[in-house]
């Protein structure tokens, strides 16, 4: 699988790592039929991120990206394609996380998101933007206000411009 980036923004060495927790997430670049493109606008932290979480136990990754998208927009997917992954060392959460990306278009009609009470509690949306360079512009405009969000900044924004060179 492609490797998009490795971000390490709290500077973790190698030994550290090792205790560090495992974590595998999805992510997804979702467009539609005109390429416009949903993030999700997270109201308590005031940024944007891809639609997209952890993979369950006995679930694959587009398994896992296809019930992230349902649950946190209320849409359906059909997974074009596979973009590649971003490792994430985060120190200050002793977690090491691969996420996987894929591009995808919406099937159907959107229904009611099922987000989860963590999900509810800080406000997640799902904005459309006109282009990917809007949604890159959007991702990149907000300033993090902690560690979490530079590392989504970091993450999601590398996703989106893989993404580009596909549509």
């Amino acid at each position: 699988m492609k490797q998009l980036s490795v971000i390490n923004l709290e500077s973790a060495d190698s030994f550290e790592i090792e205790g560090y927790k495992e974590r595998t997430a999805a992510r997804v670049v979702v467009i539609d039929a005109q390429k416009q493109v949903a993030l999700m606008h997270i109201a308590t932290g005031d940024y944007y991120k891809l639609a997209g979480g952890g993979v369950d136990s006995n679930e694959s990754l587009e398994s896992a990206a296809v019930r992230e998208v349902r649950e946190e927009t209320g849409w359906e997917i059909e997974i074009l394609k596979e973009l590649g992954e971003v490792i994430e060392t985060r120190a200050s959460e002793k977690l090491r996380q691969t996420s996987v990306a894929y591009l995808a278009k919406i099937q159907g009609e959107g229904h009611q998101p099922d987000q989860t009470e963590d999900e509810l509690l800080a406000g997640y949306s799902t904005v459309w933007f006109e282009n990917i360079d809007k949604a890159i512009h959007a991702i990149e405009s907000k300033v993090p206000k902690n560690m979490l969000g530079k590392y989504v900044l970091e993450r999601d924004s590398r996703i989106l411009k893989e993404a580009k060179s596909y549509l």
